[in-house]
């Protein structure tokens, strides 16, 4: 009877090994050949002014959630899963050249947290390559935007116009079952300023966005989307950074068709 569960067990493992002695293939994005990514995180970043400590400390903090998905006990939102898809841009002038500054799947669960069972089936030394090729290209991300870069507008709506259809599932993909939502984060001041709409001054509701003329342009589509809000407050924007701006923002994402689950102010 022993010998028969021996067996059994030397033969369950080795059925273990031999199916996942077939690595998924990943391209330079780190991401599944063949696949489409499972779910989509968007981080705009406002860089137009330069970052202050405080923002910095919040940046690098928020980068390391899209890597951990556990701090403690306590699950991150904001973590990006495997064969899921982190797209960063920087929030620019040129939306005709507008290209992102990072697109990274996570490949797989960091190898430090395996268990025996992974360790069995999986080849440890390339997933511990490609996992340090995940955090080294978020870590550069961090270095190449610690400085900022004065700007004349801050068209936020104009591109993010551009940016979702990129990457976000038409509303028929959207709605089927087992899809995931698409997560737009914005570190930003968000003082939207362009020809079109600016919070420099006096400016609709987000309400009346959808019916005031002239506005087309920075009337975005977010059905199906999770947005995470952080404004990042600054001396010199105070006359502008309200509470009621604070919270235009919350209204335009229900207003679009969005949904906040984050929303903050640093």
């Amino acid at each position: 009877m022993l010998v028969k569960r021996v067996q059994f067990i030397l033969i369950a493992l080795l059925g273990l090994i031999i199916s996942g002695c077939e690595q998924v293939r990943l391209d330079d994005r780190l991401c599944p050949i063949g696949k489409t990514p499972s779910r989509t995180t968007i981080l705009l970043l406002d860089t137009s002014d330069p970052l202050s400590v405080k923002h910095l400390a919040e940046l690098q903090r928020l980068l390391k959630e899209l890597q951990v998905k556990k701090e403690g006990s306590q699950a991150s939102h904001f973590y990006v899963d495997q064969g899921e898809l982190l797209v960063v841009y920087e929030l620019t002038e040129n939306l005709e050249k507008m290209e992102p500054v990072l697109e990274v799947c996570n490949p797989g669960n960091n190898p430090d947290d395996w268990d025996w069972k992974d360790d069995l089936t999986k080849g440890k030394q390339i997933a511990i390559r490609d996992w340090r090729k995940f955090e080294n290209k978020i870590e550069m991300l961090f270095e190449k935007l610690a400085d900022g870069e004065e700007k004349q507008s801050s068209p936020i709506l104009e591109q993010l116009g551009v940016i979702l259809p990129r990457y976000v599932p038409s509303k028929l993909a959207s709605s089927s079952e087992g899809s995931k939502r698409s997560h737009l984060i914005l570190f930003s001041d968000l003082l939207q300023h362009s020809k079109e709409l600016s919070h420099y001054g006096q400016y609709p509701t987000a309400k009346q966005i959808l019916t005031t003329p002239g506005l087309r342009s920075v009337a975005v589509d977010f059905t199906g989307i999770d947005f995470s809000i952080f404004r990042l407050e600054r001396a010199q924007s105070g006359r502008w950074q309200t509470v009621e701006h604070y919270y235009w923002w919350t209204e335009l994402v229900q207003e679009f068709g969005g949904k906040v689950l984050w929303q903050d102010s640093i």
